[in-house]
């Protein structure tokens, strides 16, 4: 089975799962709404092709959503059924003890991000932050993997201007003043700092 095909039947199980925690109904007459985030990963392309409500013959409503910590919140206040979030988002809301549920692991992400400096910005280590300002997406993965990049260093996170990255175009430009660090392609401001998703 190619890991696609796995994806779409493990994505339809959890699908049914969440739809079986629902509550009864027939599965012509179950909706569903998934929040997603814009992650280049395999199982989008079966979502995009409408495979998801094939295999669950569910009506899917897709809300995308910008960060974990937004799918979470969605999820808390029983705006959206399933989301995908990243381990930092879930044991933010796990410790605030929110009235959610993980039903599927979809795998360990260890070698998808990474810390990579701007050519001439003066980085060449972690300790070199120091100093700089560094925007990332605030309760996410990518948080998390930088202050525990800076912990593993011996690098006191005061001691970086550590900024919340703004990822709607609409807040792009709010952002783009203060920013001189950032996270993932399409960033604002000059970078001094990008984290990556490989």
């Amino acid at each position: 089975m190619s890991i696609l095909s796995r994806r779409i039947v493990l994505f339809s199980s959890a699908a049914l799962t969440a739809a079986a925690l629902l509550g009864p109904a027939g599965a012509e007459d179950l909706k569903i709404t998934i929040g997603y985030q814009t992650v280049v990963e395999p199982s989008k392309v079966p979502q995009a092709d409408g495979a998801y409500e094939k295999a669950t013959k569910a009506a899917i409503d897709w809300r995308k959503f910008d960060s974990g910590a937004d799918v979470i919140a969605a999820i808390a206040s029983g705006s959206v059924d399933i989301g995908y979030v990243g381990s930092s988002p879930l044991a933010a809301a796990a410790s605030r003890e929110l009235p959610i549920q993980t039903i599927f692991v979809v795998g360990l992400i260890g070698p998808s991000e990474a810390l990579v400096a701007r050519n001439g910005a003066g980085i060449e280590k972690v300790a070199d932050l120091a100093g700089k300002k560094v925007a990332v997406p605030f309760v996410s993965t990518t948080h998390y993997s930088l202050l525990a990049a800076l912990k593993h260093e011996g690098v006191d996170p005061k001691s970086v201007q550590i900024r919340r990255r703004c990822r709607l175009p609409a807040n792009a430009t709010a952002c783009r003043p203060a920013t001189r660090a950032s996270t993932g392609p399409g960033s604002t401001g000059r970078s001094e700092l990008v984290v990556i998703a490989r």
